[in-house]
């Protein structure tokens, strides 16, 4: 020690500075959705089974955020205590949680506890600036209100300004001028606590937390909201038929979003339109269990169950399992790794054109398979960001890129689901920023290894023999016939074959080039109607959407104006007929819905006479137009079957057409006459107009047959049986049904009524 510099030695404390709170929001949890994810898995972990998300004073067409807009998040669980939020609440990384799992892993209502770092509250502050949190423990007398203004940080901290807009500025440097300077320590930061009398939780057995957020850091809109609104319902597996077993649950756990005060709709997601995806057009469908004790997956693959060991040659020989377990001295084998035993369900899908008519996808499917991808459950609840569509955590993507296609499936083409548990997988736990599993050690990427070598095996094993088959058939189907053409060319200019036959040949060959003809021109028209098909049905959707939207800005405009020239009674009725108009549109294109591939639903309970009126409906304007009477009885009571939406829509939809065009040529009165016969299980459906004649009855069902010419497809009917076939009814001309129409009737029977 230099002369004259003493030794001093003393104990001294850790003081974190108050932009501590804001940076364990702000800046560790990478967006708002993901913050308002870890908001609504306090809810969760509380028991709650209601949890309302309300944006207030939000732009009401676009959802912008202004400056006195804000969020509350209000939910129906446990509450909080005074000594809960006195001792826990306010002080980051409480060990509260953790304690509690230790000793009761499980909530009252079975929930496995999701938090435990003690910082997940403090997403409030990725939000907004000032938060207000009201809270009642179930069951005690008062209430609980914390209120928090941590603005000072946002006009003080490098970079912080860009986050108010200048009326917040203001507001907070004139509020800090009228006081103390802004706290530097976090134990500075002055936190009004205030126990009242319930004004929230009023009631006996009330109890909950409500968190009113304001001064938000982010403008959301539309976009961002629907976008928090996927994420959240997803906290949850997808309720797809295919995972029931993996998630068949009667804990009840429901999130509403609302926009002040008011419901706000949303489409639904792949759960409650898209089943037949996962049961009818993936190729693969697997369900996975891998056994760390015996480094073995026990898999199911359309249905067939098969046991694989991670040493079997078909894993051991696949270039990612190599790379991984390879025998390089000192690495580990496969009977060493640390992450536990998981379980997963995947479902592949071919994305191409030309896969085969039970496997393939629109442009609907596609797009919404796209917004999947694999994605991680603990416990029950979602690991994020695992499963967004931008999220590749897998590496399928970056396999496919720099290695072989012939490895790995695409990222886009998979859809996965895996399951994991705290229990099972203690070493498996998140990231402090909510970004995924901790990397360290080996748990974790022993775990994305096994995931992406079970993914390479199901590629090899099984979508390569799929791949095969497919391309043998083409092969075969399209050698045979070149090979009879050949032949049978090579004998019409046969010289030891007798004149008379080369002719016969030479006329057999003449018919088959002019049937194939027909077949490639059979293949163009239904290529071509089935592209117009997925074009309307893809933009039918967005007109939908736009429809409904143009709805509800009429009747805000119907309102405004009302305020602004009031008594204006042309203006009121010119706006009158414009809801109305919109009204009209949304309500047909909502009625056509049924009809397409992306809204099919699997068979349920269907009320015939419901669907014959929504036909109706859909061809009201060509009804009026002809002036055509339609007559629907049902003498019996209703008729419910067991069917689809879009089954019933296609049959009648297409009696329904016939029935118009064949009326436009009648001068008498022009009837359709539909009759639901509940004692038969029967639908009669008749029209006035020329009927069927007797020489083309037998043709009218057959595929590209038309009695209309150039106005013809000759598809409508010939769907509608198949269609019919495949849903437990059939359809069939009728010569005796108790109709007073003679024209051209059918018959639909119904196999199974309910």
């Amino acid at each position: 020690m230099p002369p004259g510099v003493s030794e001093t030695r003393r104990t001294v404390q850790i003081r974190p500075y108050a932009r501590l709170l804001t940076m364990l929001g702000d800046q560790l949890i990478k967006n708002d959705r993901i913050a308002l994810a870890e908001i609504i898995k306090n809810a969760y972990d509380a028991d709650a089974t209601l949890v309302e998300v309300d944006f207030d004073n939000f732009a009401s067409a676009t959802m912008r955020a202004r400056p006195e807009s804000g969020i509350s998040i209000q939910d129906n669980g446990d509450g909080m205590s005074a000594a809960i939020v006195l001792e826990h609440w306010i002080n980051p990384a409480t060990p509260g949680k953790l304690e509690r799992k230790q000793v009761v892993p499980t909530t009252p209502r079975g929930r496995v506890l999701q938090g435990e770092k003690g910082i997940g509250r403090f997403a409030i502050f990725k939000i907004g600036s000032r938060a207000k949190v009201i809270t009642r423990r179930r069951g005690e007398p008062s209430e609980q209100v914390v209120t928090y203004d941590l603005r000072f940080l946002d006009e003080g901290q490098a970079g912080g300004e860009g986050n108010l807009n200048e009326s917040q500025s203001e507001a907070a440097a004139s509020e800090q001028s009228e006081t103390l300077p802004p706290p530097r320590f976090l134990d500075q930061i002055p936190v009004e606590y205030l126990s009242r009398s319930p004004e929230v939780f009023v009631g006996p057995g009330a109890g909950g937390t409500r968190i009113e957020i304001s001064s938000l850091r982010s403008g959301w809109g539309v976009a961002d909201i629907r976008r928090a609104r996927q994420d959240v319902s997803r906290l949850q597996p997808l309720t797809i038929d295919a995972l029931k077993s993996r998630t068949s649950s009667t804990d009840k756990f429901d999130v509403h979003f609302l926009a002040s005060g008011e419901e706000m709709s949303f489409a639904a997601d792949i759960d409650a339109t898209r089943n037949d995806l996962f049961e009818n057009r993936a190729v693969l469908r697997v369900r996975a269990h891998f056994d760390d004790r015996t480094s073995t997956f026990d898999l199911t693959v359309n249905g067939e169950r098969r046991q694989v060991r991670l040493d079997d040659p078909a894993v051991a020989g696949l270039l990612l399992f190599r790379e991984y377990f390879g025998s390089v001295e000192g690495r580990r084998g496969p009977q060493d790794v640390e992450c536990g035993p998981f379980d997963a369900d995947f479902f592949v899908f071919d994305f191409r054109p030309s896969a085969p008519m039970e496997y393939r996808l629109d442009k609907a499917d596609r797009e919404l398979l796209r917004q999947h991808r694999v994605y991680l459950y603990r416990d029950g609840i979602r690991v994020m960001p695992y499963g967004d569509p931008e999220d590749d955590w897998l590496r399928l993507d970056i396999i496919r890129g720099t290695k072989a296609a012939r490895h790995i499936f695409s990222n886009d083409q998979t859809v996965g689901f895996v399951w994991i548990t705290q229990r099972s997988n203690p070493d498996l736990r998140d990231k402090t920023n909510r970004e995924g599993l901790v990397d360290a050690g080996n748990a974790s990427r022993d775990f994305v290894a096994l995931l992406t070598v079970l993914v390479s095996y199901l590629r090899t094993a099984y979508f390569q023999s799929y791949l095969a088959a497919g391309e043998r058939r083409e092969v075969v189907a399209t050698n045979r016939v070149s090979s009879a053409r050949s032949s049978l060319t090579s004998l019409a200019t046969d010289p030891l074959l007798p004149p008379a036959r080369r002719a016969e040949v030479r006329d057999a060959v003449g018919a088959l080039e002019v049937h194939l003809a027909e077949l490639e021109r059979r293949v163009r028209l239904t290529e071509d109607l089935a592209g117009v098909g997925m074009s309307v049905e893809s933009a039918s959707h967005d007109i939908l959407a736009a429809a409904g939207r143009a709805v509800r800005l009429a009747h805000s405009l119907r309102e405004r104006i009302e305020d602004l020239v009031p008594g204006n009674m042309w203006l009121f009725s010119q706006m009158d007929a414009l809801i109305e108009d919109a009204t009209f549109v949304n309500e047909r294109l909502t009625d056509v819905q049924g009809l397409f591939v992306s809204t099919r639903k699997r068979p349920g309970k269907m009320s015939v006479i419901d669907y014959v009126k929504r036909t109706q409906r859909i061809f009201a304007g060509a009804i009026g137009r002809d002036r055509v009477r339609v007559l629907i009885e049902e003498p019996f009571g209703p008729l419910v079957v067991k069917s689809t939406d879009a089954a019933l829509l296609q049959v009648f939809v297409n009696l329904f057409d016939n029935a118009i065009y064949w009326l436009r040529g009648e001068e008498d009165e022009r009837r359709i006459h539909v009759r639901i016969d509940a004692s038969r299980e029967c639908v009669w459906f008749g029209d006035s107009g020329p009927g069927v004649a007797a020489d083309y009855r037998e043709f009218i069902f057959e595929p590209f047959y038309s009695g209309k010419g150039d106005d013809g497809k000759g598809l409508g009917l010939y769907i509608a049986r198949q269609v019919g076939i495949r849903s437990g009814f059939t359809i069939a001309l009728s010569n005796d049904a108790p109709l007073d129409v003679k024209g051209a009737v059918f018959q639909i029977s119904f196999g199974e009524a309910i």
